[in-house]
C-alpha cells in the first residue's frame, strides 16, 4: 500500500444527541470538526550519573477537547450553545409579541433563554463521515459537554457559522471509537458485476442437400377412340366387285370339278 492510499481529505455529517433523551438529534451542518489532546505529565529524575537525567515519566491528566464549527442557526441547535431549552408560543392576530408589536396574522414563535440553564448537558456526538479522498472514518464520541466557543455572528459579511467547543470525558468505551473502512471497496463488493453481454458467435449453417427436383409428369390424357367414318357405299360396291372377278378368274384355272 503506498502513501496515497493513505491521504485523508473528507468532509461528512456530524450529528448531535442529548443523553438524556429529552431533546432531538441534531444536524449541526459541520463545516470543521478536530480533536485536540492536552497532557500533564509528572517526571521522575536521577543524578546517578553526574548530571541529571529523566528516570520515568507518568501521564497524570488528559484532556481531550472538540472543536466543531456549523452552520445550522435552527432553534434547537441555538439552544446547545446558548445553554437553554427552545420555548414555544403560539401568538393570535391582534395579540402582543413578546418581542412588542402586535401579531398581524396568527402566529408561532420560538425562542430562547440564554443561560437559563446552569447544568451543562452531556451530548453524545456521531460523525458520518463523507472522505473527497481516502478510506471513509465513522467516529463517536460518547459523552461531550458542548458549549459555545468564540463569537456569534448576528450579522457579517459572510455566512454566519456556529463554534463550539467541548470536553470529552470518559466512559467504558473511552473517549471515542474512530472507524476506517474502504467503503468503495464494499459497495463494489455488495454490487454484483454486470458481465458484458456475450455477442453470439457467427456460425455457418451446414449446406443443405440439395434436392433433385424431377419434372412432374404430365397428366396421361385418355386416349380417345379413333373416329371410324363410315365407308363410301359405292367404294364397299368396288370392292364386292373386284373380289367376285377374283373368284371367277379362280374358278375358271381349276376348271370344272367332275362327278
Amino acid at each position: 500500500m503506498g502513501q496515497k492510499d493513505n491521504l485523508y481529505f473528507g468532509g461528512g455529517s456530524l450529528y448531535i444527541t442529548p443523553l438524556d433523551q429529552t431533546g432531538e438529534r441534531i444536524d449541526i451542518g459541520c463545516l470543521e470538526l478536530s480533536l485536540s489532546k492536552e497532557s500533564q505529565k509528572t517526571t521522575a529524575w536521577t543524578r546517578a550519573h553526574g548530571a541529571k537525567q529523566k528516570l520515568a515519566e507518568v501521564v497524570t491528566e488528559e484532556n481531550w477537547t472538540l472543536k466543531i464549527k456549523g452552520n445550522n442557526f435552527s432553534a434547537p441547535a441555538l439552544a446547545l450553545v446558548l445553554g437553554s431549552e427552545v420555548y414555544t408560543q403560539k401568538v393570535g392576530k391582534g395579540e402582543a409579541l413578546p418581542y412588542g408589536g402586535v401579531a398581524q396574522n396568527p402566529t408561532t414563535i420560538q425562542y430562547l433563554k440564554a443561560g437559563s440553564q446552569s447544568e451543562s448537558q452531556s451530548f453524545r456526538l456521531e460523525f458520518v463521515g463523507k472522505s473527497v479522498m481516502g478510506k471513509q472514518v465513522h467516529a463517536i464520541f460518547y459523552n461531550v459537554n458542548l458549549s459555545l466557543d468564540g463569537d456569534l455572528n448576528l450579522m457579517s459579511e459572510e455566512f454566519s457559522t456556529l463554534s463550539l467547543s467541548g470536553a470529552c470525558s470518559a466512559g467504558p468505551e473511552g473517549i471515542y471509537s474512530h472507524f476506517i473502512s474502504d467503503a468503495r471497496q464494499e459497495e463494489a463488493e455488495a454490487t454484483p458485476t454486470q458481465e458484458e453481454p456475450q455477442t453470439p458467435q457467427e456460425t455457418t449453417p451446414p449446406p443443405k442437400k440439395a434436392e433433385v427436383k424431377t419434372a412432374a409428369k404430365p397428366p396421361k390424357t385418355p386416349k380417345t377412340p379413333q373416329e371410324t367414318t363410315p365407308k363410301d357405299k359405292a367404294q364397299e360396291e368396288d370392292e364386292d366387285a373386284d373380289l367376285e372377278a377374283e373368284l371367277q378368274a379362280l374358278e375358271a384355272q381349276v376348271g370344272p370339278q367332275k362327278d
